[in-house]
């Protein structure tokens, strides 16, 4: 708007910018698929699904996502030790490790459509104990 009422404040020359998001109002199912795949010592990956059933009563969701990746370190370590001035001891250690880490996500959820203007939302992640 470049030349807009009264109730915005005069002061500057930059203009308001007035943003609609408008609802996505398409019924039926949709969904998305994910894959990615990394290489380095070791192998990674992740993926996803996301899934949508709408109506004009509801909607209904579904993401689930899992990720892997396996990690591998080295680690030199040098200490000297001095007594005084005069090296007394030095110690030399290497240290190899792997890591692996594990990802698992998912949430589920209904939009209930009451009106035009009002909607019950109920979404949640199921319980995962041990994790």
């Amino acid at each position: 708007m470049t030349n807009p009422s009264a109730k915005y404040d005069a002061e500057g020359t930059g203009g308001i910018i007035n943003i609609v998001r408008k609802k996505n109002s398409k019924s039926g199912l949709n969904g998305s698929l994910t894959e990615s795949i990394g290489q380095g010592h070791f192998s990674r990956y992740n993926n996803s699904l996301v899934l949508n059933y709408k109506t004009n009563k509801y909607n209904l969701y579904l993401n689930n996502s899992y990720g892997y990746s396996k990690g591998f370190s080295v680690n030199d370590v040098t200490s000297d030790i001095m007594n005084g001035s005069a090296l007394s001891t030095e110690q030399v250690s290497t240290n190899t490790g792997v890591t692996i880490n594990k990802a698992y996500n998912s949430s589920a959820g209904l939009d209930l459509y009451l009106s035009k203007k009002n909607n019950i939302d109920i979404d949640g992640q199921p319980l995962r104990p041990g994790i």
